[in-house]
């Protein structure tokens, strides 16, 4: 069965993969083979790199062999994976999503005070009935730095949000993200302790970094009559879905706006950049078409009947990447809010 072939890939080279150069994740489901930007029907080991480079340029150590563990394999380029995403020119949208709105909707420009800006989700709610704002760490919680308390603004500092003024939220906790080790020393020890458990014939795989799930935050709100329980363009969320492969989906952002997308994959590793402070692995990612760009982060991925499939966090020049709401809602005890 090809579903255990590339399980069976996964389990003994996930770590090799990811060492190898531009590599930046893979799917670990089998997905179909995508030639000339086209699916066909053989079902593949899927990798994905930042960049396609000719065989001859790169070394033995860095090419992607064509079956791995008998799972025929298939190269992606998909850019490099930023959190926050690479940002372009704003998009051009009669509605103003930078400005201070009361009450505020999902969608528009909301931030802790420390950073620049990013998206609102949408109002979610503790088993309590306590409901509270969501979006990514690293917009409400400054990726981890922030504390418990922390003013989070409307609009977004970027856009000219102030603590006297703007606070609408002070941070209530986020989910860490687990960095990759940098230490050259421990990096060479595990290498040598998987070569010999390769050689051995063994499963067991050794790593010094602990993978992520999600990367979201919820902050509490001062006034809740200051909160607005829709989403910008998209209405009020209805509850939590399953994504799968091909769905049609939609977010609405501050930077981008309302825009729509395929879901190319519901289960990808991928290697995500924090700029200066380094890269994270993510697993069971949302990998879907462009949708988002700088700004557009903590945007809440929908269906088209409007439910919650994934937190959209970061991003390329040619892909998105969400969270599934599922593992945001079971880290945090967190459920859609119903609301006004």
């Amino acid at each position: 069965m090809i579903e255990e072939k590339v399980r069976k890939a996964i389990i003994l080279h996930r770590h090799e993969l990811l060492k190898k150069k531009n590599v930046v994740g893979f799917s670990e489901i089998p997905l179909k083979k995508i030639k000339n930007g086209k699916e066909l029907p053989l079902l593949c080991l899927r990798i994905y790199v930042s960049k396609k480079i000719p065989e001859d340029l790169l070394s033995k150590k860095d090419l992607v062999p064509t079956s791995i563990e008998g799972a025929i394999t298939d190269v992606v380029e998909v850019g490099e994976i930023r959190s926050p995403p690479p940002k372009s020119i704003d998009t051009e949208e009669p509605v103003d999503r930078k400005k201070r709105r009361r009450p505020a909707p999902g969608g528009i420009s909301y931030g802790h005070y420390a950073i620049t800006a990013g998206t609102k989700s949408c109002m979610v709610k503790k088993p309590s009935g306590e409901v509270y704002t969501l979006s990514n760490s690293h917009v409400a919680a400054n990726t981890g730095k922030g504390k418990e308390g922390d003013p989070v603004l409307q609009p977004g500092p970027y856009d000219g949000g102030a603590e006297a003024r703007d606070t609408i939220d002070t941070l209530s906790e986020y989910v860490p993200i687990s960095f990759q080790n940098k230490c050259m020393i421990a990096n060479t020890v595990l290498d040598v302790l998987n070569t010999i458990s390769r050689f051995l014939k063994r499963k067991t795989r050794f790593s010094l970094e602990s993978d992520n799930l999600v990367d979201a935050a919820i902050s509490r709100p001062i006034n809740l009559s200051d909160h607005s329980f829709e989403i910008l363009s998209l209405g009020k969320p209805k509850g939590f879905r399953l994504a799968t492969v091909g769905m049609l989906v939609l977010k609405s952002g501050r930077t981008t706006g309302t825009t729509s997308g395929i879901i190319r994959d519901i289960d990808a590793t991928i290697t995500v950049s924090y700029g200066e402070l380094g890269s994270a692995v993510f697993i069971h990612q949302i990998l879907t078409d462009k949708m988002v760009e700088g700004g557009d982060s903590g945007s809440l991925l929908e269906d088209q009947e409007g439910y919650a499939v994934g937190l959209l966090f970061a991003g390329s020049d040619q892909v998105s990447i969400a969270n599934r709401i599922q593992n945001v809602s079971a880290l945090l005890n967190v459920e859609i809010a119903e609301g006004r």
